[in-house]
């Protein structure tokens, strides 16, 4: 189905109309939204090839994907921008990468803006000028010279990543849409505080951070969510392989808040069934590219949905140590034995948790090394050991934290405590040492 500019900005307008009247969108007009949410597939293509060849020139450990932008997401913003033709949605086709500095960030864009064969459309420096949120980052929009539809590249550093996906991650937790604007003050005000690097921090801010987390159960509901999914996302990876030529995945949250995966071979067999799963209203899905389904990878350009681990675990818990070693220099004995035992109580549940999953999993593989029958397939062991060993990494550096906040902790002399915490606190040093 070939759509005019004219013909794209009336299905525009009557979905919004729609949305705005009865909330009822005719299958027809959803029929060529998605028309034309195909119709980028070519530029998307040229694009992400040039983008993936430029990352790896300069940061072999670049990871590239891209995807065409949800078909909920895209009604939502229809909705919610009153007056925007739909041709003139500059991101419907979209493209990203992870390097590992800003500089490789610039690199890229150089790149681009020096190639004859795309057309640059314009450009956001959300690293100059970061938004309000705290977001950062550096979106591109380019046209492939010779191509009709525009596609937006977003160019990130892992740090920038993983604080964009947590914010993505809150949203499914709480059922909210920070990413788009919805109002929540005090856990805008956690991400934004994070936005700005744990080093960076003052001690109101970590103050604040740790306060908004303690109402919420931010970080609690987060290694609650990774313990249910750990066993449940490789067994769903593996089942879903099959032994295909993986080119396209969609995930999709289940009502569990566990993931789905399912691969395609072909751009066509993948949307057809995206779309299927659209009109049974399963929208909490993504449809990308991958050059190879690498589970490490994709959880980590992905996190939002895979829900099996994110680096913010770990920047939390830094973030309260550091909070309560500045309390004890301060000698706030309260606030500080009152963080210690919530820090303690976190910390326990989080490596109860790596150590059930590890045992697991290493049952499991015994099991394919044995023979008994099982739903993994002996030719997914090396993928499982893998697995195993990015857990026990993972435990090995909380468990080092740990052991160096404790050290510290107790390296601190000057201690002149209130006579009625007198002995609370030498019993807690006299049973951790």
């Amino acid at each position: 189905m070939n759509l005019s500019i004219s013909q794209i900005n009336k299905t525009g307008k009557k979905i919004r109309h729609s949305l705005r009247d009865d909330n009822v969108i005719q299958p027809e007009h959803i029929e060529k939204l998605q028309a034309y949410r195909i119709s980028h597939q070519n530029s998307l293509k040229i694009t992400f090839d040039y983008l993936v060849k430029r990352s790896k020139y300069h940061h072999k450990g670049s990871l590239s994907v891209y995807r065409l932008k949800r078909i909920d997401t895209i009604l939502r913003k229809i909705e919610r921008y009153k007056t925007m033709a739909m041709s003139t949605m500059q991101d419907i086709a979209g493209c990203r990468t992870i390097v590992a500095s800003e500089t490789q960030i610039y690199k890229i864009v150089d790149d681009f803006n020096n190639n004859p064969d795309f057309e640059i459309i314009g450009f956001d420096d959300y690293i100059l000028s970061p938004r309000d949120t705290g977001y950062s980052c550096y979106h591109l929009i380019v046209r492939p010279i010779n191509e009709v539809r525009t596609v937006e590249i977003q160019i990130r550093t892992r740090s920038q990543h993983f604080w964009a996906t947590l914010v993505e991650i809150t949203d499914v937790l709480f059922k909210l849409k920070l990413k788009e604007g919805a109002d929540h003050p005090e856990l805008y005000s956690f991400h934004k505080l994070l936005s700005k690097g744990k080093d960076n921090l003052t001690f109101d801010d970590k103050t604040e951070i740790v306060k908004i987390d303690r109402k919420y159960d931010i970080i609690t509901k987060l290694t609650s969510v990774f313990k249910s999914n750990y066993i449940i996302s490789i067994k769903r990876w593996i089942e879903g392989l099959d032994g295909k030529d993986n080119k396209y995945l969609i995930m999709e949250l289940d009502k569990d808040l566990s993931p789905n995966f399912h691969f395609y071979t072909h751009f066509i067999e993948a949307e057809r069934a995206y779309f299927n799963k659209f009109e049974l209203e399963e929208p909490n899905m993504v449809l990308i590219h991958i050059t190879q389904p690498d589970f490490e990878k994709i959880g980590l350009a992905y996190s939002n949905y895979v829900l099996t681990s994110h680096p913010s675990v770990r920047v939390y818990l830094d973030i309260l140590q550091r909070l309560i070693l500045d309390l004890k220099r301060q000698n706030k004995f309260y606030e500080t034995m009152d963080l210690i035992d919530y820090h303690t109580k976190l910390v326990n549940d989080i490596f109860v948790s790596f150590k059930s999953e590890l045992a697991t999993i290493t049952k499991l593989i015994d099991e394919c090394q044995t023979g008994e029958e099982n739903i993994l397939k002996t030719q997914h062991l090396d993928l499982i050991r893998d697995w195993r060993k990015n857990m026990l990494d993972r435990f090995d550096y909380l468990e080092k934290s740990n052991n160096e906040f404790f050290s510290e902790l107790g390296s601190i002399r000057d201690i002149r405590p209130r006579r009625n915490l007198k002995k609370k606190i030498i019993d807690f040093f006299n049973d951790e040492y």
